[in-house]
């Protein structure tokens, strides 16, 4: 546990508001921190109150973070759960953002940070500065096929399926064993599986949601 502890003594130094406390096997990061940076034109300066829930698998398992003195209503359109917990993205597109070996101060600083700017540009202007994306599986098909190029979310599932079954990233000159018998770097559908794949990513829960989701919608179809 010393290197997460580290991590957050780290983060603690650059946001000195903030405390922590071990419960169990898990550590709770909690106070206020301010921040300021800009949106387009728009200098946001704010403060949020929060709490950062993880343990030492938070780069597999992302922090989870809530903010707690009330000032965000818990509802969808603001981009909270419904456990109450901030939506903060898809968890593969933070991954590919801060990279697979981010300190928990480089998560915190590019991601946490952003999503309370955005809510603050949101409270002045009425509206996300980014846009909004569909939520919970929808959104998780959408991502992976406006990143991949994918068609479908028939395809995503079959994507996500090859991405399961990997223990490392492919190497470019490994035989495909796609079929098309040429060498991993000449196989399109290969190179995506390549640039797709981030080392401890959870493919197989991700895989196993959205497969529950495609049968649910089935179901519904035919009825």
């Amino acid at each position: 546990m010393d290197k997460i502890e580290s991590e957050i003594r780290n983060l603690i130094k650059y946001h000195s508001k903030l405390s922590s406390q071990k419960l169990q096997n898990q550590y709770i990061v909690t106070g206020r921190f301010g921040f300021k940076t800009k949106i387009f034109d728009d200098e946001i300066v704010d403060a949020y109150k929060i709490e950062i829930r993880l343990d030492d698998k938070f780069r597999q398992q992302l922090p989870v973070v809530r903010e707690i003195a009330g000032r965000i209503k818990r509802n969808i359109d603001n981009h909270i759960n419904k456990d109450g917990t901030c939506c903060l993205g898809v968890p593969h597109q933070i991954k590919a953002k801060v990279g697979a070996n981010f300190t928990l101060l480089e998560f915190f600083d590019q991601v946490v940070t952003g999503y309370f700017a955005q809510y603050s540009y949101k409270e002045k202007h009425g509206k996300w500065p980014f846009g909004e994306a569909s939520h919970y599986q929808v959104g998780l098909l959408e991502y992976y096929m406006e990143s991949f190029g994918l068609q479908s979310f028939e395809s995503v599932e079959r994507f996500l399926e090859k991405l399961s079954k990997l223990k490392n990233k492919p190497k470019g000159y490994q035989r495909c064993n796609c079929g098309c018998n040429k060498l991993i770097k000449n196989c399109p559908n290969q190179k995506l599986i390549k640039k797709a794949y981030i080392h401890g990513h959870d493919y197989v829960s991700e895989l196993k949601e959205i497969k529950a989701y495609l049968e649910k919608q089935y179901v519904s179809n035919k009825n």
